[in-house]
């Protein structure tokens, strides 16, 4: 696993020094989640995260986001065909996985939060982030 940490005072950002700043972990499961938290002493449960003090954790439930698939790109895609390959759109795009689309919300909500940093404990292959 490994952990990158993002400072957001190092992209200039003010902080209203009135609002108490946390820092956010980001882990890959809940497990790894309740880890952190056993260790960081934060006992309060809430949907989808714990938190206490200026310390909150939640998890991405392994994905939470997908590729699009083929066919979202361009019609002409649905059905393959050795002279249409390879397909490579403009830009990959993603979208919300339907069973974790619940905690994606969670995680969103909390990134817009007051947040001094964030802290990516999440697998450390390049899926994983």
């Amino acid at each position: 696993m490994v952990a990158g940490i993002l400072d957001r005072s190092l992209f200039g950002e003010k902080q209203d020094n009135s609002t108490l700043l946390k820092t956010l972990i980001l882990t890959e499961k809940p497990s790894v989640a309740r880890d952190f938290a056993k260790a960081l002493g934060v006992k309060t449960r809430h949907d989808g995260n714990m938190a206490d003090g200026d310390t909150v954790i939640t998890w991405a439930l392994g994905h939470l986001l997908e590729l699009l698939e083929p066919q979202d790109y361009d019609p002409k895609w649905k059905t393959w065909r050795l002279n249409a390959l390879p397909i490579l759109p403009d830009r990959f795009q993603y979208k919300p996985i339907s069973k974790t689309r619940k905690q994606l919300r969670i995680v969103k909500k909390l990134l817009k939060s007051p947040l001094e940093r964030v802290v990516i404990a999440t697998d450390a292959g390049r899926e994983g982030e």
